[in-house]
């Protein structure tokens, strides 16, 4: 394992298949390093930062942020790519295939989204205030961090970290703030599976809304948890470990 211009990778690097893993709002690269740890040893895995470190200030605006990782995720589209975006990181998966190359495209046989809204309830949603922190204030973000389980102990109980927490979810935020809907993916490129957990929040209607957004009608799972199944239950990373598998005999597709 390793970082990279504020990426991390981890498996082998000479693997035959590669795995990239968009993280959700208030994430890091180590935040999605679980769901890696149940993939097989044999393949590349990329856990993207969404600011680099050659950039010092976090992406403005959404558009930005896509814009700063599609070079990336283009170098990465060298051999036979799944794509997993979790929430937030869905909706950039999902951008970023609208952009890629047709040589990169032609690399990617499986897009997983989990989690994540429609872009028509996201971009409907998009208030696109001038700047972080409008919608959700510092202090209702530090709630939502305290009463939402995610955050060990010890973070909440330090003032810094605590901080920190709560910058970094509010910019990301942001990110949905100024979400902007992109085209169409192009028709006969990979396939799309739209991962729930049965117990999250978000409405199953958010189903049907996507396949307005897709060349072709996903592969719909349920998982047992709520928003962050991705990361509480095994069965999300073994089916992840499935997929890879079957990417790594699937012939390119053209389009």
């Amino acid at each position: 394992m390793h970082t990279f211009e504020g990426h991390l990778a981890a498996g082998d690097p000479e693997s035959a298949v590669r795995v990239v893993l968009l993280p959700y709002a208030g994430a890091t690269p180590m935040s999605l390093l679980p769901v890696a740890q149940r993939l097989p040893s044999t393949c590349s895995v990329l856990l993207p930062g969404l600011a680099s470190a050659r950039k010092k200030a976090p992406p403005a605006v959404y558009a930005e942020a896509v814009a700063d990782l599609l070079p990336a995720l283009e170098s990465w589209t060298d051999r036979p790519t799944v794509l997993l975006g979790h929430s937030l990181g869905a909706l950039l998966a999902h951008s970023l295939l609208c952009l890629m190359s047709t040589e990169s495209l032609r690399q990617v046989r499986e897009v997983v989204l989990s989690g994540p809204p429609s872009p028509a309830t996201t971009a409907a949603r998009a208030a696109h205030p001038e700047r972080p922190f409008v919608t959700r204030t510092p202090s209702d973000l530090a709630h939502e961090l305290r009463s939402g389980g995610r955050l060990p102990p010890a973070v909440l109980r330090n003032s810094d970290a605590l901080e920190e927490a709560v910058n970094l979810l509010g910019l990301d935020l942001h990110l949905f703030d100024t979400y902007v809907r992109p085209r169409r993916v192009p028709e006969s490129r990979a396939r799309h599976h739209l991962w729930f957990g049965l117990d999250d929040s978000l409405p199953q209607d958010e189903v049907p809304l996507w396949a307005t957004d897709l060349p072709s009608p996903p592969l719909v799972r349920a998982f047992p948890g709520a928003h962050f199944f991705l990361l509480d239950r095994g069965e999300p990373g073994l089916e992840l470990g499935r997929l890879v598998a079957r990417a790594a005999h699937a012939p390119a597709r053209d389009g």
